[in-house]
């Protein structure tokens, strides 16, 4: 399975440390607490609630690496 965990905006330490603690899709990571990716990957709960929402973004096409449908002057860009 490939991991989707590098297309996340977040610092590379973090992307490895979420890698090396099992969180291996932006999914797992949805599916999870955080409290308890805090706790699995040893980081404070601002900086889980941070990778969460990072992932939040990512799952919704927010990302700059998902396409997305731009709307400028009633136009689609």
């Amino acid at each position: 399975m490939a991991s989707d965990i590098h297309l996340l905006e977040l610092a590379s330490g973090i992307k490895d440390s979420l890698v090396k603690s099992g969180f291996l899709t932006v999914e797992s990571i949805l599916a999870s607490s955080i409290t308890d990716l805090s706790n699995k990957v040893g980081v404070d709960l601002y900086i889980a609630q941070i990778i969460i929402q990072e992932a939040k973004k990512f799952g919704m096409g927010t990302n700059e690496q998902q396409p997305q449908l731009l709307i400028s002057d009633g136009e689609l860009t």
